[in-house]
């Protein structure tokens, strides 16, 4: 995603440091709203993915019941978190023992929100409550600390020392005038969402 920015030079002789901080605030906010959408739509695909930390065999789905990290027919309710929580706690390591791994997050669509904030508070459970207007609302996710097993991240493109904002000709990007005067940046999110583990997270599709 790029997005480009440009900032008058009335603007900064006048000194207008709020007009400047908003501007390149909400550009952040883009940012994160894009790396968002991004990294959960890849978690609604579902994607085929290598081997990773799983059994043998051919390369095959992220969530498999097989690799005990879906519920294919579940409920928005304590018991099916339940036996979320049992089937992560029961996936294995390489050498074959059991994790015992500790659910944290409940990432759930934006029309199951208060129902599981209303489960966690009145069960006393240890979890948290992420919604996401990008999740499907038949479907939500447990997840453990990322800390413990980390199971989705991102990686970002290119050298860690690569400037994130550069500068750039607003004149070529944006047909500016000549007689333009100004200060132009680009802003790049150059980002990927990225499967870590079949272990440490549980897809339950409600039906």
């Amino acid at each position: 995603m790029g997005l480009a920015i440009y900032i008058q030079r009335r603007d900064v002789i006048n000194n207008d440091q709020a007009l400047i901080a908003q501007l390149f605030a909400e550009a952040g906010q883009l940012g994160h709203r894009h790396e968002t959408k991004k990294v959960i739509e890849y978690l609604e695909s579902n994607p085929t993915l290598p081997e990773l930390d799983s059994k043998g065999g051919s390369d095959r789905a992220w969530f498999t019941s097989d690799d005990g990290n879906l519920i294919a027919m579940g409920n928005a309710d304590l018991a099916t978190l339940d036996a979320a929580n049992a089937i992560m706690r029961d996936q294995t390591a390489p050498n074959g023992d059991k994790q015992n791994i500790q659910a944290k997050y409940i990432l759930c669509p934006t029309q199951l929100e208060y129902t599981f904030r209303k489960a966690v508070k009145d069960g006393d459970l240890p979890l948290e409550v992420v919604a996401s207007a990008h999740i499907a609302f038949d479907r939500y996710y447990l997840l453990a600390d990322p800390a413990r097993q980390p199971a989705l991240g991102v990686q970002f493109l290119g050298r860690p020392t690569d400037r994130r904002i550069k500068s750039w000709s607003l004149r070529s990007i944006l047909r500016m005038p000549a007689e333009y005067d100004g200060a132009g940046y680009v802003l790049n999110v150059d980002m990927s969402p990225v499967a870590m583990s079949r272990k440490g997270i549980v897809r339950v599709n409600i039906g």
